[in-house]
């Protein structure tokens, strides 16, 4: 409080003791307010930042069953079609773990938990530190954190959506275009003779095999041979 409210915006104060009645003020009113948050809980009163008549503050209420999580859960649970009600922070995650979707979806659920308690956490502190962390805000920054997610998973995905629900029907009508090159081998002419080769390389480098066959216009077998050859490259066995 010092740094940030005083030495900064007034440096002519000098810290208490021996210093500004000014800071003498500010000192007390912080030991009232600092003792205020440490007991409040302890006695089973978490009224300064979430409920109105809450019970004692354990982390089921803090993450699934204040009035402040519970609203939030549903925002995200009704988005995804996750069944609450969520009572315990196990089976609210296993809840999300278990929930039937598309697989593009299953990298995206499991996390989910995590990312929501994560920003009801954050706004629990701000708001015990007497700092503003408005719903709209929580729910933007999870709503970020879960497309940002999205968007690191599958990066090749073009134009992908930027909220939720929108991005639940993205993933789940998700269909690949799938293209193909077929290759065939091909004879040669009349009296012709093809000579096909390969390589391979384990570990690259590392131990390296070659080989190669001869066949005639109607596709016979002439000739195989292959050969086990000194640690290289599969980039040496292409040139070769």
């Amino acid at each position: 409080m010092w740094n940030k409210y005083c030495k900064r915006k007034i440096p002519m104060l000098v810290q208490w003791k021996g210093g500004s009645q000014l800071w003498k003020n500010m000192l007390e009113a912080t030991d009232a307010i600092e003792q205020d948050i440490k007991w409040e809980p302890r006695d089973g009163s978490a009224n300064f930042w979430c409920c109105s008549k809450p019970p004692q503050e354990t982390m089921e209420h803090v993450f699934l069953t204040s009035d402040y999580a519970t609203s939030v859960w549903k925002v995200f649970a009704d988005a995804v079609g996750v069944q609450g009600p969520f009572v315990q922070i196990k089976q609210t995650v296993k809840k999300w773990w278990d929930t039937a979707c598309s697989t593009k979806l299953k990298p995206l659920y499991p996390e989910a938990p995590a990312i929501i308690m994560w920003q009801l956490w954050k706004r629990r502190n701000a708001v015990v530190h007497v700092e503003k962390m408005s719903r709209h805000k929580v729910l933007y920054e999870i709503n970020l954190n879960l497309i940002q997610l999205a968007k690191t998973r599958y990066p090749w995905l073009k134009n992908m959506a930027n909220s939720l629900p929108h991005l639940v029907q993205q993933l789940e009508g998700y269909r690949p275009h799938i293209t193909y090159t077929m290759v065939q081998w091909c004879s040669p002419d009349q009296g012709w003779y093809k000579c096909n080769s390969d390589g391979a390389s384990k570990g690259n480098p590392g131990p390296s095999t070659t080989a190669f066959c001869v066949r005639n216009h109607d596709g016979d077998f002439i000739y195989v041979s292959a050969r086990r050859i000194e640690d290289t490259t599969i980039n040496y066995l292409c040139k070769c």
